[in-house]
């Protein structure tokens, strides 16, 4: 499982009129924007924490970065988390959940496809690694392998 399919699972939902189907789409394009992200960072070996901690200091390692493709990563993580919290657990919020607002969700976790690849290609990979590892093992207190 990746979050590929994840992100496959939203555009189907995406397509129907039931406002549960619809708020089940903007969470699954968060999670297969985080499992993309999460993937990505695990790749440098850096091991995030298995409990809630791990989307925030997700977000913060991208940041850290001092990348421009990784920092328009972690501004769409974050955004996608608050959208995914109110599909979740607001369920008196109508928020965003109509098939435009829905498809403009799933847009940018296929965005933070799009950036991930960006950042995994060299010279940019090399780049990002050393702040990447630094600002996890120092910072933010993970386990770097």
């Amino acid at each position: 499982m990746t979050g590929i399919e994840f992100l496959k699972l939203a555009i189907r939902l995406s397509a129907s009129s039931e406002e549960a189907d619809l708020r089940s789409a903007v969470s699954r394009a968060y999670y297969g924007a985080f499992h993309l992200a999460a993937a990505f960072v695990d790749s440098f070996g850096v091991d995030l924490p298995a409990t809630a901690e791990a989307h925030q200091k997700l977000v913060f390692c991208l940041a850290a970065c001092n990348d421009a493709q990784a920092l328009l990563v972690s501004r769409h993580l974050s955004g996608l988390r608050i959208e995914r919290n109110v599909a979740d657990y607001d369920l008196s919020d109508p928020g965003p959940f109509t098939r435009g607002g829905v498809a403009a969700r799933i847009q940018a976790a296929l965005r933070v496809e799009s950036l991930l690849s960006q950042c995994a290609a060299e010279p940019q990979r090399t780049a990002i690694s050393g702040q990447l590892r630094d600002y996890a093992r120092n910072t933010l207190r993970l386990n770097v392998r």
